[in-house]
């Protein structure tokens, strides 16, 4: 029979944005609201209160409600007997707009559904509403149809109560009253979730322990509430289903199926997403965006609880069979979990053994660290074979404090035995990558090549690594030493190791150190100036990570930092300082795998100099600033050396473009020798006016004939060739230059010459009778540096001021200059009076200087040049550019 509830309706507040009263009563067309949430989400608590006054007094009889129980969900003859009746009841009410409600329409199957529907639709009275209330998903989709235009759905999202409401709302619906702070606190927790609300307002009751509660799955109380609030209001197929599956952290319908019949499993998993026992409709767990199907963690806390309660081994019993299951789908992480809590360790370890074997391929690095925490010291502390495998574990999974911990202390009895421990702890060790310590890095790696060969042939080494045999061995080895000397050696030995590696192609290297090859050869080729090889290496590297299922692994770091510096030296600053930041989040989460066991954020700190330099290039000093601020707030008081050289060489470019050239040349004296850094020193030197002294550095260039090097070498000596009048031998290798550097396409590197060597490049490029589209695009960087350059300077001069600064730069007189610019002695006089005005200065060298520190003097070649016939004519661009063809004609120069 059904219930009889005698009640009106009230306003109730939800988040200010739905008035169900308004929904429910002032709506002409929509006849049918459907309130569907979760079990437990307090919906039916909700749904009673609106339809009740403010005071809880029952008014004359205007709606009927149905409860579906669980016992009587397949009763379907029952169900059409009480919609008969409530038709009957409805129909023959004299109130204006009676009401029909039923919960429960999880219980009932879609096929029900859409009969009670129909049928309610067919028999009631045009006047009547219905509130059908439930869980899971609402209607079939064949009732939306139905009802298009009728319906109004309110989900668990519009259900939730805002913290300014909270207070109220939990005094009316559970009778408490709670203080402000005990409502944010409750807010925190549940974030405004009415059931958790509910549960918590109750078992304030039991006393203060439940408000200083941060995990509501570790309050007793609390899931006893769930089970009797939820699990209990389930059928009992159901029930049971969730009670035996509740140990599976993610539900897979064949785990399912070994501890369920398998005819029902696919049935069981369907009806409980649609009753809203998992994360996929509670939108405080949609936000953690959990993997695959889980139950949420208070229903599947709870029935774990319920599942002791009824027999002790029961939940141990599912666990392993729920890990053999997974084992045999070759799902490894999974059956370490299931395993580790059903307790079964030697399974886990052999489980681990296997996963090891490939490196731990496809693994997140989270789960293998719960697995390694929860392994019982006595299960592996006094056999070699799995210290090596726990050490390699944590090390994979970033806790490289531990690895080094198993490694020291390993008892000298148990290393006795395994003649093979040394090479593979060496190795280990090396898997921090990068940076100092004593337990990290290029040192190990070393260490452990020496070992090779002095180690038995006849040894058998385990397979822990991903590596069986020694030739795979050592060239896995020699990969790792060359992915952690990339910042802190120099390139020559780290091709050194990359060729020693890739020599052993051969063996079988684990997939995860030819990551770390690909990426440590992506980078440094990209640093020595071979792009185009760079970035076949970095395409081959995502590729192949693609392919192993490892596109998010953090041996991928030095290929993400590679293509970076790849988009950077072809003149694409702004799109690799866009690709950078979208990795930062990723490049944060790596840390721990990639610091060595001493600590250290290697290619964290490398990101954030090249984002200071990628500012730079983009002429945001201030971004700049911050970044390199915010590296020496964070970062390692003695980094890597190539990471010390490139923070180095960001400052100094920093503080030439405020003019410090002192402070600039202060911090690169203390930087390590490196291409970069002497070509900064050079462009410091000739910043200053001092040339000779910018030879003498050139002069001692002792590095390594990388194409990056001779690039800039070039570039530099053609800056001071131009600084000592030598412009022919500055142009040649200007030429030499952009021969070079063409089929890479390198063009950041001439952004980042000393200002006349980008005017002479400029002036080369257009007189260049080659017009190939990386030469057009160069010219077009350059005059837009150029432009840059003169829009942001502070003085401005006119286009005569401008010639009579460069004839001051040449040894003719006053007299001598006013007769080659056609003008007369005082016209000359003025212009230089209104030069020194600008400029701040009283005398001629003074004003050459400054003009020069300012790149006043940088787009024009020189006229002391010029003779003999040979005069000069303004391009288009204010530019002066060399003709022999026309004669010594006042008229030409004007124009």
């Amino acid at each position: 029979m059904p219930t009889v509830l005698r009640s009106g309706t009230t306003q109730v507040c939800d988040q200010g944005q739905i008035d169900p009263r308004r929904l429910l009563d002032s709506s002409p067309i929509a006849r049918v609201t459907v309130v569907t949430a979760p079990p437990g989400s307090g919906k039916s608590r909700l749904v009673q209160q609106w339809l009740t006054d403010s005071a809880g007094n029952a008014r004359p009889a205007d709606w009927i409600r149905i409860d579906v129980a669980p016992e009587d969900a397949t009763s379907g003859a029952a169900l059409r007997d009480a919609l008969d009746e409530a038709i009957r009841w409805l129909s023959a009410s004299e109130r204006v707009r009676p009401r029909f409600g039923l919960t429960g329409l999880e219980m009932l199957t879609p096929d029900e559904v859409s009969y009670l529907v129909d049928h309610l639709c067919a028999g009631l009275p045009a006047q009547v509403r219905m509130v059908l209330v439930g869980a899971g998903s609402g209607l079939p989709a064949s009732c939306l149809v139905r009802l298009s235009g009728e319906l109004v759905e309110l989900r668990s999202v519009d259900l939730w109560w805002s913290g300014s409401d909270l207070i109220d709302q939990l005094a009316r619906v559970t009778g408490i009253t709670a203080s402000r702070s005990e409502a944010e606190h409750l807010f925190r927790l549940t974030g405004g979730w009415p059931a958790g609300v509910i549960i918590l307002g109750r078992m304030m009751w039991s006393g203060p322990a439940v408000l200083a509660a941060r995990d509501l799955t570790a309050i007793p109380e609390v899931l006893d509430f769930v089970a009797t609030e939820v699990l209990d209001r389930l059928t009992a197929p159901l029930r049971k289903f969730v009670l035996q599956t509740s140990v599976l952290d993610e539900l897979e319908v064949e785990d399912c199926a070994v501890l369920v019949p398998d005819e029902i499993a696919q049935a069981m998993l369907a009806q409980v997403h649609r009753q809203g026992l998992t994360t996929a409709l509670w939108a405080g767990i949609q936000a953690e965006q959990l993997p695959g199907l889980r139950y949420h963690p208070l229903i599947r806390a709870a029935a774990l609880r319920a599942l002791r309660s009824v027999h002790a081994d029961a939940a141990r019993s599912l666990w392993l069979l729920a890990g053999q299951q997974a084992r045999r789908a070759g799902r490894e992480q999974v059956a370490v979990s299931y395993l580790a809590a059903g307790e079964a360790w030697d399974a886990v370890l052999t489980t681990l053994f296997t996963a090891a074997g490939n490196g731990f391929r496809g693994w997140d690095p989270v789960r293998l660290r719960a697995a390694v925490d929860r392994l019982p010291d006595h299960t592996w502390q006094h056999d070699a074979e799995r210290r090596t495998l726990v050490a390699f574990a944590a090390g994979m999974s970033g806790d490289h404090l531990f690895a080094a911990q198993v490694i020291q202390q390993t008892p000298a009895e148990v290393r006795a035995g395994a003649e093979w421990w040394s090479v593979l702890a060496r190795l280990i060790e090396a898997l921090p990558g990068p940076a100092g310590g004593a337990h990290g890095g290029y040192r190990a790696a070393c260490s452990a090549l020496v070992e090779l060969q002095t180690l038995d042939r006849s040894v058998a080494i385990p397979a822990i690594l991903g590596a069986v045999d020694r030739p795979s061995l050592i060239g896995t080895a020699h990969l790792l030493a060359a992915r952690a000397g990339v910042f802190d050696r120099d390139q020559a030995s780290v091709r050194r190791h990359l060729e020693a590696g890739w020599s052993e192609v051969g063996a079988q290297i684990p997939r995860y150190c030819v990551l770390a090859g690909l990426g440590a050869d992506a980078l440094t080729t990209a640093w020595s100036g071979e792009l185009a090889v760079a970035q076949r290496r970095a395409v081959r590297a995502q590729q192949l990570a693609e392919e192993a299922g490892l596109a998010e692994h953090p041996m991928l770091n030095l290929t993400m930092l590679a293509r970076v510096e790849l988009l950077r030296a072809r003149g694409r600053s702004q799109q690799a300082l866009t690709e950078l930041n979208a990795r930062a989040s990723a490049l944060r989460r790596s840390e721990p795998f990639v610091a060595a066991a001493s600590g250290g954020r290697v290619h964290t700190a490398a990101a954030q100099i090249l984002r200071a330099g990628l500012h730079l290039d983009l002429a945001e000093p201030d971004l700049a600033r911050a970044e390199l601020e915010l590296l020496q707030a964070e970062g390692d008081d003695d980094p890597p050396r190539n990471l010390c050289a490139a923070r180095a060489v960001a400052w100094a470019r920093l503080h030439l473009l405020s003019d410090d050239v002192m402070d600039a040349e202060q911090v690169l004296a203390a930087a390590p020798v490196t291409g970069v850094v002497t070509a900064t020193r050079i462009a410091a030197a000739l910043h200053r006016q001092a040339p000779e002294e910018a030879q003498a550095i050139a002069r001692s260039w002792p590095f390594e004939d990388t194409l990056d090097n001779r690039i800039r070498l070039l570039l530099a000596s053609a800056a001071i060739a131009i600084a000592m009048e030598r412009r022919p031998e500055a142009a040649a290798q200007i030429d030499q230059a952009l021969v070079v550097a063409e089929p890479d396409g390198h063009i950041q590197v001439f952004l980042d010459a000393p200002p006349r060597a980008r005017a002479l490049a400029s002036s080369v490029l257009k007189r260049s009778l080659d017009s190939s589209s990386w030469r057009a695009e160069l010219a077009d960087r350059l005059d837009q540096v150029r432009n840059a350059a003169s829009a942001t300077s502070a003085i401005q001069v006119t286009r005569r001021e401008r010639s009579v600064l460069e004839y001051l730069t040449t040894p003719l007189t006053h007299a001598q200059i006013a007769r080659q610019l056609f003008v007369s002695d005082n016209t000359l006089k003025s212009h230089c009076r209104n030069l020194y005005r600008k400029l701040g200065v009283n005398t001629r060298a003074d004003a050459i200087n400054a003009a020069r520190t300012r790149g006043l003097l940088e787009t024009v070649s020189a006229p002391s040049r010029l003779g003999g016939g040979h005069k000069a004519a303004f391009s288009p661009g204010d530019e002066i550019v060399l003709n022999r063809n026309i004669t010594l004609d006042p008229a030409v120069v004007e124009l």
